[in-house]
């Protein structure tokens, strides 16, 4: 196992840099999961700057995607130090810009990457039925599949919930998230999912490793035809992360945000 404290700057003093540079962006190994699954990473960077032609400052949000099956993530503190970077810097166009980001994205997590630049003019409900209400005395300490289960009434759902809270493996710190679950398939017990979900309350691992072990755990425990996993993580740092897994490859992920993010 990597050892997470030698290749993060989470956690520690942390000196920011003026000039463009790529070397401060740090690759983490993705963890496999035990099925195929399809998807994307998908980061919403809400503090971007760069310099244009005529050295004034350009702000945006710039939107960053690649392929949930890269051999790699990237570290959420070296992307911020990263994006920092570009504060100073004077680009020709923003189209340089993005190219330079999606070079440098590419080839820290060993895959295509692609970048955007947005501007949100709205805000999305939480997509299908909340689950919440279905909460239940005994939440396990460490996140226990075992306990899902489905009834014999086919059907295709959309459901949430609101409560999901995982911690950060370097500093411990919570990371909190709305996880949106579409499937087709025997009907999965609401109140057993959001056991199984909240159980994760003081589980460490990142972002990218909880939906995929999320969307593997029922996809194994529940048996449903189809099934897509989402993360809608709040923001840390100006950034916020939102892993999406599925079996299905024609998965289209849409770029919503909540309120709460």
């Amino acid at each position: 196992m990597t050892n997470l404290s030698k290749i993060t700057e989470l956690g520690k003093p942390t000196s920011y840099s003026n000039s463009y540079d790529p070397g401060l962006l740090v690759s983490v190994p993705r963890v496999k999961t035990i099925i195929n699954q399809y998807g994307y990473d998908i980061w919403r960077c809400w503090e971007m700057s760069w310099l244009n032609i005529d050295n004034k400052p350009e702000v945006a949000t710039l939107v960053i995607s690649y392929n949930a099956n890269s051999p790699a993530i990237v570290e959420s503190k070296s992307l911020k130090l990263y994006l920092g970077s570009f504060n100073f810097n004077r680009f020709s166009s923003a189209a340089k810009m993005l190219k330079t980001i999606q070079c440098d994205i590419s080839y820290t997590v060993g895959a295509n990457v692609k970048a955007t630049i947005t501007e949100h003019t709205y805000r999305t409900p939480t997509p299908g039925i909340c689950i919440d209400s279905q909460i239940q005395n005994e939440i396990d300490d460490e996140p226990n599949p075992k306990k899902l289960s489905t009834s014999n009434n086919n059907i295709t759902e959309t459901i949430h919930s609101n409560l999901f809270r995982s911690c950060c493996p370097v500093t411990a710190q919570p990371d909190w998230a709305s996880i949106l679950i579409s499937y087709t398939g025997n009907q999965i017990n609401h109140a057993k999912l959001l056991s199984y979900l909240l159980s994760y309350r003081n589980h460490a691992a990142f972002h990218e490793s909880c939906i995929s072990n999320i969307h593997a755990d029922i996809y194994q425990y529940c048996q449903p035809l189809t099934l897509t996993v989402t993360g809608l993580f709040t923001r840390r740092g100006g950034l916020d992360i939102n892993p999406c897994r599925s079996n299905d490859p024609n998965e289209d992920w849409q770029n919503i945000y909540l309120n709460r993010q």
